[in-house]
Order: C-alpha cells, then sequence, then structure tokens
C-alpha cells in the first residue's frame, strides 16, 4: 500500500465518521465497500489504529465491537487536509 492509497483510506474513514458515530463492523463494512481494491480487513485496521493512536477518531465505550467511534476535532482538522 502506498502513501496515496493509506490517505485516501483514511480519508474515507473521516468522512464517514464526519456524518456520523460508527461501530467498528457497520465502519468497516462501509469502508471496505467504498470500491477501493487496496481497502482489506488488514489496511482497515491498519488505519483505524493509526488514526485512533494519532487522537484523530476516538472510541466511545469500553466494549470494542459495541462502541460506536466518531471523528476528533484533530480529526477535523487532519481531513480538511485531505482535501
Amino acid at each position: 500500500m502506498n502513501d496515496q492509497q493509506r490517505d485516501t483510506l483514511r480519508k474515507t474513514i473521516l468522512e464517514t465518521l464526519m456524518k456520523k458515530r460508527t461501530g467498528w463492523t457497520d465502519l468497516k463494512k462501509k469502508v471496505l465497500g467504498s470500491c477501493h481494491p487496496f481497502a482489506t480487513d488488514r489496511t482497515f485496521t491498519n488505519q483505524m489504529k493509526y488514526l485512533e493512536m494519532r487522537g484523530y477518531i476516538k472510541k466511545l465505550g469500553e466494549k470494542r465491537s459495541l462502541a460506536p467511534y466518531e471523528i476528533t476535532e484533530k480529526g477535523k482538522v487532519q481531513l480538511s487536509l485531505f482535501e
């Protein structure tokens, strides 16, 4: 996966979360269904970890599979840089 593909996947995740708080499973389905051929389970997981570690997204609640994610203010700034 090259830098442009990573940025595209990160942008897709952040755009999806801008619209609505979403749980892991639903978010993964939407992102993997985005028609980007490089979007796989592994690349999705890696980019989610990256975005969470950088503080661009956060999980609300304790249970990873059930808790929704939301974009942070820092994530909104990052999203604007993609455009």
